[in-house]
């Protein structure tokens, strides 16, 4: 160990690993090591994520004692660089789902004392009885709360707290296939088309038209500014350039980001229907600013509430589901549904995989097949039958 209080090991690219020397385990009398892989840029970052590491582990007197409880123990682990780096929503998620679920039923139990059966009980309740007076838990739930327990105990095993961990042998729910999701038939395309052309929500009406026509993720239309819109792009047809996305940040504003993936940065060719009614929408907001003097500016948000900021993700969702629910849209009808609808009609179509998934933003073509597999079977009987007609055409041409 160097005279830092770590040592530094270069695993790869973009990814190092920090061992950090915590001294004897007074229960064991051995040696114990924290060890943790972060991701990072340059060998200067790496150095100062250490120190943090550094800093937090060797800030623990006892930590290693028999005594530390589970949720002692998982507060850390929230704490940790591993979480950290996550982003906002997903750390609020797991925060919250042990503090509901978690620490008033094995939280004051020793982490020493955790069980295999003690963990099973716990899926076991939430899944036939919940929190008292919520009912039973969702299986999706209980699978999330069980993939931060076993990330958390494993890091444990690798800290020496524990010989092995105890939620592996555990029975969970099994992850059962994602339902199809929900896309609109044409008859309520036809339906939302009249609407957003009629609409007095403008602005509403602009983020219906784009996730219709786009297939976008929410916080990327709500991360839209003016220049990211180029109504001569692509021959005059006209793209949209998705260059960041707005993300949620619990008890504050929402605030822009990098996009979800890699591939999520991306350029998508307008539609003329949606080309129509952004010119139209356009038009709008700049004779609504030039009446109080100002201008559209290049980093003007597209989508702004009644102050003219950027609008926040969950007031975009309340309008978008407020307004299916109120024109008679299937029930349950979101946003995001329309990203679903996008992709069911493009696919079904015959649109390459790769020229789908490309347009979705997704970060493989198998993420686009997993989700909308059935659709690309429906693609290849359609296929099929194009192939067969033409065969039958040239035949005909050389019999005849």
């Amino acid at each position: 160990m160097s005279s830092r209080g770590y040592s530094l090991e270069k695993r790869g690219a973009r990814s190092w690993r920090v061992t950090v020397s915590q001294g004897i385990n007074p229960d064991t009398q051995k040696q114990v090591q924290y060890r943790e892989t972060i991701r990072c840029a340059s060998k200067t970052e790496a150095h100062r994520l250490a120190e943090k590491i550094r800093d937090r582990v060797q800030c623990l007197p006892g930590k290693v004692s028999s005594r530390l409880t589970v949720q002692e123990y998982l507060r850390d682990y929230l704490d940790s660089p591993q979480v950290q780096m996550l982003g906002e929503k997903t750390r609020y998620e797991y925060r919250r789902k042990m503090e509901i679920y978690v620490f008033p039923n094995i939280g004051q139990i020793r982490l020493v004392q955790l069980s295999t059966l003690a963990i099973q009980q716990l899926y076991d309740h939430l899944l036939t009885r919940g929190k008292s007076g919520e009912g039973p838990l969702a299986p999706s739930s209980v699978t999330l709360i069980h993939a931060v327990l076993n990330r958390a105990l494993k890091r444990a095993v690798g800290l020496g707290y524990l010989l092995a961990n105890p939620a592996t042998a555990t029975t969970r729910p099994t992850r059962r296939a994602d339902p199809v999701r929900t896309a609109l038939n044409a008859d309520d395309v036809c339906k939302l088309e009249a609407c957003i052309k009629h609409m007095t929500d403008r602005v509403l009406a602009a983020a219906l038209s784009i996730g219709l026509h786009t297939g976008m993720r929410r916080g990327e239309i709500a991360g839209l500014q003016w220049g990211d819109i180029d109504f001569e792009g692509a021959g005059g047809l006209g793209i949209v350039k998705v260059r960041r996305t707005l993300k949620y940040r619990s008890g504050d504003n929402n605030a822009y980001g990098h996009p979800k993936t890699r591939g999520s940065t991306r350029t998508i060719t307008m539609t003329a229907q949606l080309k129509g009614h952004l010119q139209a929408y356009k038009r709008q907001r700049e004779s609504q600013l030039a009446s109080r003097g100002e201008k559209l500016q290049c980093t003007s948000p597209l989508l702004v509430n009644r102050s003219g900021k950027v609008m926040q993700l969950d007031n975009l969702s309340w309008r978008a589901a407020k307004f299916f629910e109120e024109n008679g849209f299937p029930q349950g009808f979101t946003l995001h549904g329309l990203r679903h609808t996008h992709a069911s009609y493009i696919i079904s179509s015959g649109v390459p995989i790769k020229v789908a998934s490309e347009r979705l933003g997704h970060s493989t073509i198998t993420l686009t097949a997993d989700i909308y597999g059935h659709l690309i079977e429906g693609a290849d009987e359609a296929a099929a039958l194009v192939f067969e007609e033409s065969l039958k055409k040239a035949q005909r041409r050389n019999n005849g």
